[in-house]
């Protein structure tokens, strides 16, 4: 009996792995409904509706047409980076609301399981320990952060890339060609994780023209670097995103760009120190290229000061924790019985997994997030009932849920890369009542503030208190929010 379970696990822990992470990303709200998955940002309902407006108007902006009709906030340029991704969420929102893009992603998931796990099967790695263990970190992660957010699209394009970068010397060389140059280019318009991707293959394509002794690789490179500039914004695109990087404000004050904290989450630092001691386990190794070691401690030193990239760090960990416990159980697959089924089904069996979460979204039979999570019903009624004439002062979570729920336009959303360093801290200084703040709520004509219950409740009575003697009056108070109105 032991030894079918071990023979089955050994021929399918992909797709169990698979199908466990689609139905439990999918079932997820319903299991544990405070766990905020989907919508965990509310990034999402800009980036939806930025989606619609592109769809309406067939163009992509480049000023923020979303503060429509307030010229203050409308005139503001930016460059909207993301606006492919935009486009398929909001086309997924009209075609079947949020159950059509809790299924799409749950199923983006699963996807991006079976690649790496592929990958591992790549590289003759055969046994339930060396794929099962070395897949639970990325598994857990994408569990516990799903969110309805471009950097899923980074995970799965890495994913691609890492089996074309197995496969290079086997594939035909006109296919990676084409297929190469056609991810970047849809790459850099859906998340700026294509930087990353477009330096991994400079540093893969380095060692591989050293080793074939050709400039080849080096020219694939460059026709993948070029088509990254088939953006709206062209190669300005790069200028706009280093500018980005070294946003000092944004980078204290955004959660996913703090520095590492090793006490923040254990779970995750016990999975990077078990990588770095992988690392350093398997560095005599010959089935690890050195590209990968490479990009593994690059992530390592970027994931140290933003801890949004661990997403990358995760991509490469698997082939590091396979191998290790391939040598600590010194084991050869052609000494074992139990052999990993020799005929890749995994993706076969991911079609099924899609056509019954279709059936699911059909019927509808799967919980969706509770929304919204910043402001509450009775206020959205309120405000669209009683339309404001300016721009809300808001926080950026309910600034972004102002915008999806309500006529109402604010000052500042979470998409605080879009407005740039000054701006942000100009109104967040003022929400916030730092330095002269007074002043500048009068010079900038502010005339409407929401406070929610992230400044906390108890601060309701002392803002109620500061803004009166200002000259404000409250609009709408309950125990989530306070509204005021100059």
């Amino acid at each position: 009996m032991a030894q079918k379970i071990i023979l089955f696990l050994n021929r399918w822990i992909i797709t169990i792995t698979c199908v466990f992470v689609f139905f439990q990303t999918l079932f997820f709200q319903q299991i544990s409904p405070d766990a905020g998955l989907f919508f965990k940002s509310t990034d999402s309902y800009w980036l939806i509706r930025m989606g619609e407006w592109i769809l309406q108007n067939k163009c992509i902006p480049f000023t923020n047409v979303l503060g429509h009709p307030f010229l203050q906030i409308e005139s503001i340029h930016w460059v909207c980076y993301q606006w492919l991704f935009s486009v398929l969420l909001a086309l997924l929102n009209k075609i079947s609301g949020i159950h059509g893009m809790v299924l799409v992603f749950s199923c983006l998931n699963a996807i991006v399981i079976a690649l790496l796990g592929y990958s591992l099967h790549l590289r003759k790695f055969r046994h339930f320990p060396e794929i099962g263990f070395s897949l639970l970190p990325i598994t857990a992660f994408l569990l516990i952060n799903i969110d309805l957010r471009p950097a899923i699209f980074s995970i799965l394009f890495c994913s691609v890339l890492n089996i074309l970068l197995i496969n290079k010397e086997k594939a035909n060389s006109r296919y990676l060609w084409f297929l190469l140059p056609l991810i970047f280019m849809v790459w850099a318009n859906i998340h700026l994780g294509f930087i990353f991707g477009i330096l991994w293959l400079l540093v893969e394509v380095s060692f591989w023209s050293i080793k074939n002794k050709s400039i080849k690789p080096f020219i694939l490179w460059i026709l993948c670097f070029l088509s990254t500039f088939l953006n709206p914004r062209g190669y300005a695109l790069y200028s706009y995103l280093f500018t980005l990087g070294n946003s000092s404000f944004m980078n204290a004050n955004i959660a996913e760009l703090q520095h590492y904290n090793f006490f923040a989450d254990y779970s995750n630092s016990f999975f990077i120190l078990l990588g770095i001691a992988s690392f350093i386990f398997t560095l005599k190794l010959n089935n690890i290229r050195n590209a990968e070691r490479i990009m593994m401690v690059l992530s390592f030193i970027m994931y140290m000061f933003s801890v949004r990239h661990l997403t990358f760090m995760l991509i490469f960990l698997p082939v590091f924790y396979s191998s290790s416990i391939k040598q600590i159980l010194g084991r050869k697959p052609e000494q074992l019985s139990y052999i990993f089924h020799e005929n890749y089904k995994t993706f076969s069996h991911l079609l099924i997994i899609f056509i019954a979460g279709s059936i699911l979204c059909l019927f509808k039979i799967y919980p969706v997030p509770a929304l919204p999570k910043n402001i509450n019903r009775t206020f959205i009624e309120y405000i669209n009932k009683n339309p404001v004439s300016e721009p809300i002062l808001a926080g950026g979570d309910a600034g972004s849920e102002l915008l999806y729920f309500t006529n109402s336009r604010s000052y500042i959303d979470t998409r605080f890369d879009m407005y740039g360093d000054d701006y942000v801290k100009k109104y967040t200084e003022i929400y916030t009542q730092q330095g002269s703040w007074t002043e500048n709520l009068k010079k900038n004509n502010i005339k409407y503030v929401l406070y929610d219950k992230k400044i906390g409740r108890e601060n309701f009575s002392y803002l109620e208190r500061t803004f009166q003697q200002l000259g404000w009056k409250v609009l709408y108070k309950d125990s989530e929010l306070l509204f005021l109105s100059k």
